[in-house]
């Protein structure tokens, strides 16, 4: 998979995750990216991995605080 259609699939699952109900976006997330691996999540853009990672916390989903050290990656 190549780092644009990383990004593209994460743009595209944030839109989704904007439309599900607060209660459902946890499982939502989970069934968007089944079977992506961290390596895959490091080939994405670090802008859209950051929104992807303040919509989840703007939701209440537990993901680790950004810190020297901790990328989003990781964070998530």
């Amino acid at each position: 998979m190549q780092a644009s259609e990383v990004d593209d699939h994460i743009k595209r699952q944030i839109q989704v995750l904007k439309s599900a109900l607060r209660d459902d976006i946890l499982r939502r997330f989970q069934e968007g990216f089944k079977g992506y691996t961290v390596d895959m999540f490091k080939l994405a853009h670090r802008v859209t991995l950051r929104d992807l990672r303040n919509l989840l916390v703007s939701y209440g989903v537990p993901v680790d605080t950004l810190r020297r050290g901790l990328s989003c990656v990781d964070a998530l």
